[in-house]
């Protein structure tokens, strides 16, 4: 059964598509709408509205076979990227977008991509990709997500990098939301912070708190030291302890 708030979203979907918006247009217009999705959210995602263009089933077609079983001892299924042939089949129920409209669609995502180069796909390596800076492993947005490594600027043919967080990314950040008239709650207003200024940050603490770092240094080894030389003779590790400490002391020189 068709569920009239729902259809009349998808309805809009299609209809801005073939008027010609592209997905991240499409996703603006909703939010500012107001529009929510299946799961009552009210921020959409160019992902997401790309799947409601390329299901079928809107169009009363019911395609068979998007996952399968590789294996049948793992019975683990993935996604079918070509592997093996889809099966169509019409449907009985109501539709909301006609066949014409659904294979328009198609035609116009398929021509977008054969356009695009180096093209992904859709086929996705296990595990995220790690990163390469020390301010992509540390760094944590106040909102909870990771900071991603963008391009700042280039100058001199140098390009200087900088870091977002995720979620001003994945769903815009507060001052383009704000000048597009989009939804603001819930999205994170940290600024995106160049590379340089980190850097800057980061010389500025390590010299006014480690200008004494010699001194830091004395007393801890005195400190082990002191520990080293106080273990009881009735201990039946004391050889283990004292691997243990002289370890301590040889990596805290270093």
């Amino acid at each position: 059964r068709i569920n009239p708030e729902q259809a009349k979203t998808v309805r809009l979907i299609y209809d801005m598509y073939l008027d010609g918006n592209g997905l991240a247009r499409i996703k603006d217009e909703l939010e500012r709408l107001g529009y929510l999705t299946s799961m009552g959210k009210t921020q959409w995602f160019p992902t997401v509205i790309s799947h409601i263009l390329k299901n079928s089933f809107y169009c009363g077609i019911i395609t068979y076979h998007k996952e399968y079983t590789p294996d049948y001892l793992k019975q683990k299924k993935i996604k079918n990227y070509g592997d093996i042939e889809f099966t169509k089949v019409q449907g009985t129920h109501e539709t909301i977008v006609t066949v014409e409209e659904y294979e328009r669609v198609q035609k116009i995502m398929e021509s977008k991509r054969n356009s695009c180069k180096n093209l992904n796909s859709g086929r996705q390596t296990k595990g995220k990709k790690p990163h390469t800076t020390v301010w992509g492993k540390l760094l944590v947005c106040e909102c909870g997500h990771k900071f991603n490594m963008r391009v700042w600027d280039r100058k001199n043919g140098i390009t200087n990098a900088a870091y977002q967080c995720y979620s001003s990314i994945r769903s815009g950040s507060y001052e383009s939301r704000k000048k597009r008239g989009l939804p603001l709650e819930g999205i994170c207003q940290t600024p995106m912070i160049p590379e340089w200024k980190l850097q800057m940050m980061a010389n500025l603490i390590f010299r006014n708190y480690l200008s004494d770092k010699q001194k830091v240094l004395d007393l801890a080894n005195s400190m082990l030291e002191a520990h080293i030389a106080d273990i009881e003779k009735e201990t039946d590790n004391t050889a283990e302890i004292l691997r243990q400490k002289n370890e301590e002391l040889e990596k805290l020189n270093k």
